[in-house]
């Protein structure tokens, strides 16, 4: 008998949030759900700004903001260096840190979708 397929994790992202662990947790910044994060999983990110850089290490992972007011505003640098499929930003604004480089960036296999109209 084969075994079963993982599941896919959804990690949510609230300053204040407790430690991440297994599906559904929430993670107090973004780095830690990046951190975390597998192919396939998800990362939900609730209303606020966020000043802080974050590498997501595997591919095929769906990153989305919350469409509350104030919606989401990253001011860092998103890193997309896994494998494994395009990953996907929807619904947030990413903002280059005071130190100036890219918004989002993809190293490597990486490939990262841009979502316009969600």
């Amino acid at each position: 008998m084969a075994p079963a397929a993982a599941s896919a994790a959804t990690y949510t992202v609230a300053a204040g949030a407790g430690p991440y662990g297994g599906a559904d947790s929430g993670c107090a910044t973004i780095a830690a759900a990046a951190g975390a994060a597998g192919a396939g999983d998800a990362v939900q990110i609730a209303p606020g700004t966020y000043t802080e850089n974050a590498t997501f290490g595997a591919g095929g992972v769906t990153v989305t903001g919350a469409t509350d007011a104030p919606g989401v505003v990253v001011g860092g640098t998103l890193t997309f260096s896994g494998g494994g499929g395009p990953s996907v930003l929807q619904k947030l604004i990413v903002a280059t840190g005071a130190g100036g480089g890219p918004a989002v960036a993809a190293t490597g296999a990486a490939g990262v979708v841009v979502a316009t109209r969600c």
